[in-house]
This record gives structure tokens, C-alpha cells and sequence, in this order.
């Protein structure tokens, strides 16, 4: 679904390529959505908050896998945590 999203002229990595197809399979398993909702979803977050749309894809994987953040966490896994965190079932604060 995210084949064409990038622009004319601009280059879409394979491995950015396969992180907003997990994030977007992500979504789609948890809202049990299609795959356009799903990428309208992280549009949206990536636009509410302000951050890039591969860096809340990544984050969104990240708080799917339980993988932990080291250090502090960034804005992109705060607003992943805020978004997402209850229909994962976490409990952990992002911003503590």
C-alpha cells in the first residue's frame, strides 16, 4: 500500500519499505482494518504529531514487539504509546 506513497522524484528504501508494511500490518491486525485505513491512520498520527511518517512506524513496531526503548523516548514513541498503546495492551508509560 505504501509502493506509491512516496513523491515524484523521491526514493523510498527497501528497508523503510518494509518497516511501513510491518507498521501497516500492525494497524490492519489491530483494528482489523483495510490496508488504505491503515496508512491513513499513520498518516494522521505522523501529522497530529509532528513527526516523520517512517520514524512513528518504526516506534509503532517497536511498542508491537515489546522491544525495549533505550534511553528516553523520543516524540515519535510517545505518540505511538499514546495512539496505540491500549489496543496493545500497554501499560508502560512512554513519557516516564
Amino acid at each position: 500500500m505504501f509502493g506509491g506513497a512516496a513523491g515524484p522524484g523521491s526514493v523510498v528504501g527497501s528497508d523503510e519499505q518494509r518497516l511501513l508494511a510491518a507498521a501497516e500490518g500492525v494497524l490492519m491486525a489491530l483494528r482489523r482494518c483495510t490496508p488504505q485505513a491503515a496508512v491513513d491512520e499513520l498518516r494522521g498520527a505522523a501529522h497530529r504529531h509532528g513527526v516523520p511518517l517512517s520514524t512513528i512506524a518504526l516506534a509503532l513496531v517497536d511498542l508491537a514487539s515489546c522491544r525495549p526503548i533505550e534511553g528516553t523516548p523520543g516524540p515519535a514513541h510517545i505518540a505511538a504509546q499514546e495512539e496505540w498503546g491500549s489496543l496493545l495492551g500497554s501499560s508502560e508509560a512512554a513519557a516516564a
